[in-house]
C-alpha cells in the first residue's frame, strides 16, 4: 500500500477519534513524538500469570513449537549462593505453567549469566554459560511434554567451545528456522575481546560448526533472528560496537556476513533486539538521550536488509529502555519495553503489520520491572502475542507471563460483567485479530462488521449468548486497507468500535 493510502487512513481514525496528532515524517533521520502517548487503564493488558514461585531471576527467554503451540520458558536465578536454571511448560499459551528441569546448578554467584532458547524439529533447545567461561552448554527438551532428554549421542548436555580460555563470554543468542526450513540452530555470541562468534547445528544439536565472521569490535546488546522467505539474507544480527553504534549484520545460507547498517546508540545503550520476515527486517534498541538516560528507536529495512531507516519509537523526555521484538510467522511485528522510571515503571507493547504506523502502546506487566533485564516477547499465532519478563518490586526477581488478549475486557476469557464491553486486538491489524465482548444479560447478540460508508460488509454472529465474556476470531484478510467499524447489539443496547486494516 502506498504512502497516500496510508496517510488518508491515519487522518480518519484521527478524525473520528475526535482528535488531531501531530505526525511523525518519515525519512532517514530520526524524529520525535511531541508527547509520550498516553495508556488508558481500560486498555492494558490483564493479570499476569506467575511462572514458578522463584524470585531473584536474571535472565528469561521464550519460545514456542509452532505446530503444537507448546511454550517453553527458561529463568536463570540465584538461590541461596546458587546459580540455577529452571525451566517450565505451557501447553495452553500461557495460561499455566509446569515446572519441568532444573537442568544446571552452581555453586556461587556466576558472573555473568545468560540463556537464549529456541526450537528446532521436536525438541526445546537451551544455551547457556556456566562456571567455565569459554563454553556454552545445550540442553534439551521434548515439545510434546517439555521433558529434559539426553542427545542423540545419550549425552545430558553438549559443551560447545566458543573461544579460547584467554577470553570469556559476554553475550548469547541462539536462533534457529523453526517457522521454515526447521533444519539448523544457529549460535551469536560476543566475547570479552570483542569477537562476534557464529557457530550452527542441524536438529540433532550435537555437532557444532564455527563460520568466521571477522568481528572485533563487538561489544555488548546481541540478538539475532533468523528470516522466513530471506532473499538475501537466512539470519541477521544486532549489537552495539565499542564505539558505541548500533550495528547490524546480514549471514546469507552459508554463514557469510554483510554489514549492512550502523547508526549511533549511544555510550548509555546496553540492549537492541531485531526481527525478520520475507522482506522486512526491524531493529529496536537503547538510545542515549540528553533528558534521560535512554529511550527506543527503532530501524526498519523494506528491501530484505538491504537499506536502513531509523525513527523514534517513544518520546525523547521520559525513560524507556529493554526492548524486544517478535517478528515471525506473519503475525506482524510486536514490540515490548519498558517505560518510566522507579515505580511507575511498566512495560508497553505496540503492533504494526510490518510497515506503517503503530499501534498506540498499551501497559501489560502489573508490577514494576527493573531497568537492566529484557523480557521475551513472542509471537504465539492467531494475533496473539506473549510476553515474560522479570519483576523489581514487589516481588525481587519473580518472573511474570502476561499475553495481548488477557485485556481489562477478559482475563483468561473470564470475568464478571457489569455492562456490555468490546475490545479488538490487536488493532490495527493485517484484517486477522480477535474481538472480545462481554453482555450483563442472556439473550440475542449480533455482532456486525460495517465499512467507512456505513454499508453492512458481514454479520459475524446473531444467536442466543449466555451472560459473560466471549471471544470471536475474525480473519478478514481480503478486505482492503481501511477503517471499519464493529457493531455489538444486545438486550437493547448498540456498542461500536473502530478497525483498522493496515496492509
Amino acid at each position: 500500500m502506498n504512502n497516500k493510502k496510508i496517510c488518508a487512513i491515519m487522518f480518519s481514525i484521527m478524525f473520528l477519534s475526535g482528535f488531531f496528532v501531530t505526525a511523525r515524517a518519515e525519512s532517514n533521520e530520526p524524529t520525535e513524538y511531541d508527547q509520550p502517548h498516553p495508556v488508558p487503564l481500560d486498555d492494558r493488558w490483564g493479570n499476569d500469570v506467575r511462572i514458578g514461585d522463584i524470585d531473584s531471576v536474571c535472565c528469561v527467554s521464550l519460545d514456542i513449537h509452532r505446530p503444537t503451540s507448546h511454550i517453553m520458558a527458561a529463568c536463570y536465578y540465584y538461590f541461596s549462593n546458587q546459580t540455577s536454571i529452571n525451566m517450565y511448560f505451557s501447553t495452553n499459551r500461557g495460561a499455566s505453567w509446569i515446572y519441568k528441569a532444573n537442568p544446571f546448578v552452581a555453586n556461587g554467584i556466576l558472573p555473568n549469566p545468560k540463556l537464549s532458547l529456541t526450537t528446532t524439529g521436536n525438541h526445546y533447545y537451551l544455551a547457556a554459560n556456566s562456571w567455565t567461561p569459554h563454553v556454552v552448554r545445550f540442553f534439551r527438551f521434548r515439545v510434546s511434554d517439555g521433558a529434559q532428554v539426553n542427545f542423540n549421542n545419550g549425552a545430558q548436555y553438549i559443551d560447545l567451545v566458543v573461544t579460547n580460555p584467554v577470553d570469556t563470554i559476554k553475550e548469547i543468542a541462539l536462533v534457529s528456522d523453526h517457522d521454515f526450513d526447521d533444519q539448523y540452530q544457529n549460535l551469536f555470541a560476543i566475547t570479552k575481546n570483542g569477537s562476534l562468534k557464529y557457530f550452527y547445528s542441524d536438529t540433532a544439536g550435537v555437532n557444532w560448526y564455527e563460520i568466521s565472521t571477522g568481528v572485533t569490535n563487538a561489544s555488548r546488546g546481541l540478538d539475532a533472528c533468523t528470516n522466513e522467505g530471506y532473499s538475501n539474507y537466512y539470519a541477521f544480527a544486532s549489537y552495539i560496537k565499542n564505539n558505541d553504534y548500533l550495528q547490524i549484520d546480514g549471514f546469507d545460507y552459508y554463514g557469510n556476513r554483510t554489514g549492512l547498517s550502523t547508526i549511533f546508540a549511544g555510550p548509555n545503550s546496553r540492549f537492541t533486539s531485531i526481527g525478520a520476515y520475507h522482506d522486512t527486517a526491524i531493529t529496536v534498541y537503547e538510545r542515549s538521550g540528553y533528558a534521560v538516560a535512554y529511550y527506543i528507536q527503532y530501524g526498519a529495512s523494506y528491501n530484505g536488509g538491504n537499506t536502513w531507516f531509523y525513527y523514534n519509537l517513544t518520546d525523547t523526555t521520559t525513560a524507556a529502555c529493554c526492548p524486544d521484538v517478535a517478528a515471525r510467522d506473519n503475525g506482524g511485528e510486536g514490540i515490548a519495553y519498558a517505560y518510566g522510571t522507579s515505580g511507575s515503571r511498566r512495560f508497553r507493547y505496540t503492533w504494526r503489520d510490518y510497515y506503517g504506523s503503530w499501534s498506540t502502546p498499551v501497559q501489560f506487566g502489573d508490577y514494576q520491572p527493573p531497568n537492566n533485564i529484557k523480557p521475551a516477547i513472542e509471537y504465539l499465532g492467531n494475533g496473539l502475542y506473549g510476553c515474560i519478563y522479570v519483576s523489581y518490586s514487589p516481588i525481587y526477581g519473580a518472573a511474570y507471563f502476561d499475553r495481548n488478549d488477557w485485556t481489562g475486557i477478559a482475563e483468561n476469557e473470564t470475568y464478571s460483567a457489569k455492562s456490555d464491553k468490546i475490545k479488538i486486538s490487536p488493532n490495527p491489524s493485517n484484517g486477522i485479530t480477535n474481538i472480545y465482548f462481554s453482555i450483563k444479560k442472556t439473550g440475542n447478540v449480533k455482532l456486525s462488521l460495517y465499512d467507512i460508508s456505513g454499508r453492512l460488509v458481514r454479520n459475524i454472529i446473531n444467536e442466543i449468548k449466555l451472560s459473560g465474556s466471549h471471544i470471536i476470531n475474525l480473519n478478514e484478510k481480503e478486505l482492503p486497507s481501511g477503517i471499519y467499524f464493529v457493531r455489538l447489539e444486545s438486550s437493547g443496547a448498540t456498542i461500536s468500535k473502530i478497525m483498522t486494516i493496515i496492509r
